[in-house]
Order: structure tokens, then sequence, then C-alpha cells
């Protein structure tokens, strides 16, 4: 079986998600619950880094360089993230 999905699916999903983000953080806040969480606590954290880095960081490299240097910038946005972590 092969299900489409149109082109409001995805604001669907997010209209829902900002809801349920919503709810939760009026829930929360009426029974008192800390919202402020450190991020070093944070056990999402470092797959967070990991996701930023791999996925949404613009790989800074010398104009010349093409792919070699976007790949040495990858690599050590890589190494900074292993040593953080």
């Amino acid at each position: 079986m092969y299900v489409q999905f149109g082109p409001e699916t995805g604001l669907i999903l997010l209209g829902t998600a900002l809801i349920c983000l919503a709810l939760f953080a009026f829930v929360a806040q009426y029974f008192g619950l800390p919202l402020s969480i450190s991020p070093d606590k944070f056990f999402l954290t470092p797959y967070l880094k990991f996701a930023y880095v791999s996925f949404l960081k613009p790989h800074t490299g010398r104009a010349d360089g093409g792919q070699q240097s976007a790949l040495e910038s990858f690599y050590a946005a890589q190494v900074r993230l292993s040593i953080s972590s």
C-alpha cells in the first residue's frame, strides 16, 4: 500500500508538534516543573551537536580547495565535537 502525502502534510505535522510543545510547557508551568535545562545535563546535547555539525553547519574551507578543503573542514568540526563531548 502506497500513501501519498500532499504539500500541506508538513504544515499539519509542524502545527501538531507546536501545539504539543505549547501544551507540555503549559502543563509543566501549571504544576511548577522547571522548564530550564542546563546544556551540560541535557542528555540529547551530543546528538544535537552531531546533527548540527553533520547536516546544518556550513563548512568553511579555502575557496580554491574545492571538495578536499570542504572535507577537511567537516572532519575538523567532527574532531572538535568528539573532544568536547
